[in-house]
């Protein structure tokens, strides 16, 4: 920043008359973005993004918008002080922004390119990582005048075609107030007060330092009247105070911790009252749920500047469960629902601090949506109970275990009277390494540490298959092959990423045995919910075909297309509005995803950073993709665990500019030339214009290999069929012949999932055939969502060997040398 940087900015301000800051401090952060609602001369929002220390300032007259349609006018302002980041409140008559300001959201942002090159050419990239504000957005700047920018909303899952400014909640996410109540938060506090007072409540100090209520345990979720049930967060509990103007926050046990999550500090001082708040602050881990060991890392930052950093980095929430004091009133001994009513009233809609709700009685129904979304448990209250110290049967937790799937890595020698081995060694799959996860040594019984030690006897290896998690080493410690999986009951991850309190359930059949391998390692195993919605919505409109037909033709044809998709990374199409609607292109899982939906982590060379596909393993992931308005579903040649090794090689058969009938012929060929040399050969319709022959391969072969296989029948097939074929790529060279495409045998491109539906008119398939029916008068329009599942019915899947076939490779290749040389 050069020393004049907020020159202009200074000029059009008188400090003694404002409170605005004026850049005596520089905030630590690094990436800091906020957005306020002013109320100046005209009402408007003031986008403002930290770089090279001040934030860049846009006016936004009509506000960020989350539908694409709407180009919101930004005015470019001068730069702003880092500490206006921070600034709410009343600007005074005859300064310049006279009227009310409120921090409408705030978090972080990151530029995609270089900042100053987007402000030179005119066009700012971003993400915005807010309360309210999420995903990519654009500055672009116009023509109109020096200033005049326009902001936009990209093309992700937070857009929203329907949307508006509107859909935003307008209060203030540190006060709570809308921006029109800011000059007159005093009697919101006094209205609270007569409330609170009317309650029952009497003037009293809390005592600082009093330790907050302790849970205790209930061995399984129950319902009843008389009691209410909340979420239990996992994360550290914190009581917060707001005396004098100033936040003060303690832990369970008081010791003072305002320091260390100076986020919920800044938001506690921004309540415009005096009170005390308990409840539990948590930090969300990449699946957006609170994480354990996000908070611990958090909780060991304790160096003023390190706790600004990551307070933007890796934000946390405060979630407030109570409320203990009010404007100098003791609420302690008011019943819990009408504590949790007033404290409603007085906190903002979202933000850091946010209000925790429940339902009453339902407390069965509340704990299965816990475990259903991958959370710690419930917690039941009586809802008449006052505000104790100490350990009672008023207020209780009910834990979820979670389950997943691990392979067995090893074992350890028995201990006592046990027989067979002491305790199994884990992993899960990540970025195609094996990372080791801790071992379980409870859950057996007799009969399976039999079964298992027999097992163990046949596989066992020199070394452990891990490369990450630090194993232990030593004598006592045996490693095996990773072929056998485990189901395993654990509470969560260690900060070293090792199971908590695990408990052996039972071994994983052939079949699911690479469930775990590069998945989230909390996956659940239990029933799970897919909430449905717009199922009428028409999505091929000559047809009729809704939603609802996607949705139920995936449920039929799931029992076939499923062993396809399994551990492959998934790439989604998405048509929120119908094949004549707009579409998106989505690698990245959404961050919004449930937690038991698998996701596998691969890094991008082109993208620069690690991706998180999807893995759709079962019917709920699979439906579950497809409410998202997916219509084609791409995935891999390989599966997790095995990237590096195809399970086939492909050609695909791309007749642009030629006529199909071309198509079949050189298909014909290919299997013809298979056959000749020993190749097992498949065959399926691309679904859209093309037909993708299929050769199944030996285990262990490579993406490289694959391609070298492919490109050897491409070319002899060309060569056999010159006027007919071409391996040309380029559309103008390929002379009206069928490309012949081989280079989709390569790490990371996809093909269309078999069984996948196009989004043509007719809703056409790309359904795997018999090589029967490859002759002439084939059309795509013969296999369609409306026919396919009642031929699969009767026939069978006549694809469905590619996926165990074990060719000769070796031999092949030798036949098809002789066939080269000859």
């Amino acid at each position: 920043m050069t020393a004049d940087a907020l020159a202009e900015y200074r000029a059009k301000r008188t400090a003694a008359r404002t409170p605005e800051p004026f850049g005596g401090q520089v905030v630590a952060g690094g990436s800091v973005f906020v957005a306020q609602l002013h109320a100046a001369t005209a009402l408007h929002w003031d986008l403002r993004l930290e770089h090279e220390g001040v934030l860049l300032s846009w006016a936004v007259p009509k506000g960020p918008s989350p539908n694409q349609a709407d180009k919101r006018l930004a005015l470019r302002t001068e730069d702003h002080p880092l500490e206006y980041a921070e600034f709410e409140g009343l600007i005074p008559e005859g300064e310049y922004g006279a009227g009310p300001m409120i921090v409408w959201d705030r978090g972080f942002w990151t530029p995609e390119g270089s900042v100053a090159d987007g402000l030179d050419q005119g066009k700012l990239l971003f993400a915005l990582h807010g309360h309210k504000l999420h995903g990519m957005w654009t500055l672009v700047k116009t023509r109109q005048a020096p200033n005049s920018w326009l902001l936009i909303k990209e093309r992700d899952e937070h857009l929203r075609p329907d949307g508006g400014t509107d859909d935003y909640p307008e209060d203030s996410i540190y006060s709570g107030l809308r921006v029109g109540e800011l000059a007159h938060a005093e009697r919101k506090a006094n209205e609270i007060a007569a409330e609170a007072t009317k309650a029952g409540a009497r003037p009293g100090a809390v005592r600082a330092g009093r330790k907050p209520p302790m849970l205790a345990f209930a061995d399984a979720p129950f319902s009843g009247d008389g009691w209410i049930f909340e979420v239990k967060y996992d994360g550290y509990r914190l009581v917060a105070e707001r005396t004098g103007g100033e936040p003060y926050l303690r832990s369970r046990t008081g010791a003072d911790i305002t320091r260390t999550f100076p986020e919920i500090a800044r938001a506690v001082r921004g309540l415009p009252y005096s009170l005390t708040l308990d409840g539990e602050v948590v930090v969300n881990g990449a699946d957006g749920l609170p994480s354990f060991a996000a908070i611990q890392r958090r909780g060991k930052v304790t160096n003023a500047t390190d706790a600004l950093i990551a307070g933007t980095e890796s934000p946390a929430l405060y979630y407030a469960f109570d409320l203990l004091s009010f404007e100098g009133l003791d609420l302690r001994p008011l019943p819990l629902v009408e504590r949790k009513r007033l404290l409603k009233a007085l906190l903002p809609s979202v933000g850091p601090v946010r209000y925790v709700d429940h339902i009453e009685r339902e407390g069965e129904a509340m704990f299965a949506h816990a475990e259903a979304m991958g959370l710690e448990g419930i917690v039941g209250k009586r809802s008449g109970s006052a505000y104790r110290s100490g350990r009672s049967r008023a207020w209780v937790k009910v834990r979820v275990s979670r389950v997943g799937h691990f392979v067995i890595v090893g074992w350890t020698d028995p201990g006592g009277s046990r027989t067979g081995f002491g305790a199994l060694h884990l992993a899960g799959v990540e970025d195609e390494k094996y990372v080791y996860r801790g071992s379980v040594g409870s859950g057996f019984s007799e009969a399976a540490l039999r079964e298992i030690s027999e097992a163990l006897r046949s596989i066992g290896v020199a070394a452990t298959p891990c490369s990450e998690g630090d194993p232990p080493a030593g004598k006592s410690h045996h490693w095996v092959e990773p072929s056998l999986g485990a189901e395993v009951e654990f509470r969560e991850l260690s900060p070293a990423g090792h199971l908590r309190l695990p408990v052996f359930k039972r071994l994983l059949t052939d079949r699911e045995v690479g469930a775990p391998a590069g998945l989230e390692p909390n996956a659940v195993a239990e029933e799970r919910i897919v909430p449905f919605t717009n199922l009428d919505k028409v999505f091929w409109p000559e047809e009729g075909y809704t939603k609802g037909d996607l949705v139920e033709y995936h449920r039929r044809i799931a029992p076939w297309m499923l062993p396809y998709l399994r551990r492959r990374p998934l790439v989604m199409t998405r048509y929120p509005d119908g094949i004549t609607g707009k579409s998106f292109y989505q690698k990245d899982a959404p961050k919004y995803a449930p937690t038991w939906f698998r996701r596998l982590k691969v890094w991008s060379d082109s993208s620069g950073r690690e991706l998180s596909y999807f893995v759709a393993d079962d019917l709920d992931s699979l439906l579950y993709v497809i409410n998202l308005g997916t219509i084609p579903l791409h995935v891999w040649s390989s599966r997790v665990g095995t990237l590096p090794n195809p399970d086939w090689c492909v050609l695909d058969l791309d007749p642009k500019g030629a006529p199909f009938a071309d198509v079949v012929v050189v298909a014909g060929a290919i299997r013809e030339l298979c056959d000749d040399i020993g190749l097992p050969v498949f065959v399926k319709t691309s679904g859209s214009t093309g037909i993708h022959v299929l050769i199944p391969l030996a285990p262990g072969m490579t993406y490289e290999q694959s391609r070298f296989l492919g490109e050897l029948l491409a070319k002899l097939v060309v060569a056999d069929l010159p006027e007919l074929a071409t391996v040309e790529r380029a559309l103008d060279r390929r002379e009206g012949k069928v490309y012949v495409d081989f280079l989709q045998n390569r790490r990371g491109s996809l093909i269309a999932a078999p069984f996948t539906v196009r989004p043509l008119p007719g809703a056409p398939v790309s359904a795997p055939l018999r090589w029967d029916e490859v002759v002439p008068g084939l059309a795509m329009k013969d296999h369609d969502m409306a026919s396919v599942v009642e031929r699969m019915e009767a026939d069978g899947d006549p694809l469905a060997p590619v996926l165990t076939a074990i060719p000769d490779i070796a031999d092949a290749l030798g036949k098809l040398e002789k066939r080269l040389s000859g």
